[in-house]
């Protein structure tokens, strides 16, 4: 059939001559994936509400701990992503 070969190619417009690219490696962007949900979905979420929400914790330096270890681990998953991404 016509569409039996998939896969990623680059073009070029000028000459009109294409290549083949290698495959993506699905794991490592997988792995991508995970670590942007937990930084994006987990751990900013979680120090945005440790300062919203530091009336209800105990008095005291807690939730800006809290806050502080949350948007660390944060900025250490963003450059552990880039660094899988690129």
């Amino acid at each position: 059939s016509m569409h039996d070969e998939q896969g990623a190619f680059e073009l070029n417009l000028s000459s009109g001559i294409s290549e083949e690219l290698i495959p993506l490696n699905k794991s490592v962007w997988l792995a991508h994936g995970i670590i942007a949900f937990l930084a994006w979905g987990v751990l900013i979420p979680f120090a945005v509400q440790a300062s919203l929400l530091r009336d209800l914790l105990p008095k005291g330096p807690l939730w800006i701990k809290l806050h502080k270890v949350f948007n660390a681990t944060a900025y250490a998953s963003f450059i552990a992503l880039f660094a899988i991404a690129v």
